[in-house]
């Protein structure tokens, strides 16, 4: 039995582990739909990824696919580690509301060092997306 014959009646393509590789996948052909779209009209961002000094340009719909990569990722960290807090991702707006720079990265931290950080931050241009413990 196949993926697709496994996943076809509880949720299709959404609900499948090989959503992201599958050639038969509705949600990789949605996808790379986007990805072409952002590219036809320009949607680059520049992006920091941990294992790079260098940033990279991506479209914006390949940042979101990394993003949710990052955000299981934190999830696991965060179980692992047990910490209060788990960040994974990071945008900084212009003034017209355009995305300057994102990052990407798990950094796990106590509450006060989160709050710390997050404070120092202390301007409404950057967006920091993190994991909670429960």
């Amino acid at each position: 039995m196949t993926f697709c014959e496994m996943h076809k009646n509880s949720g299709g393509c959404e609900e499948c582990p090989n959503r992201h590789v599958c050639d038969n996948s509705t949600l990789k052909i949605k996808i790379e739909h986007k990805h072409q779209a952002d590219l036809a009209q320009g949607r680059m961002i520049w992006v920091r990824f941990p294992d790079s000094p260098m940033c990279r340009h991506l479209t914006i719909t390949e940042f979101e696919e990394a993003k949710k990569e990052f955000n299981r990722k934190a999830i696991e960290v965060q179980k692992e580690t047990d910490a209060d807090c788990v960040i994974y991702a990071t945008k900084t707006y212009n003034e017209d509301g355009s995305i300057r720079t994102a990052g990407l990265d798990i950094i796990p931290l106590d509450r006060e060092e989160y709050d710390r950080r997050v404070q120092s931050l202390g301007s409404k241009d950057e967006m920091v997306y993190t994991v909670y413990k429960r």
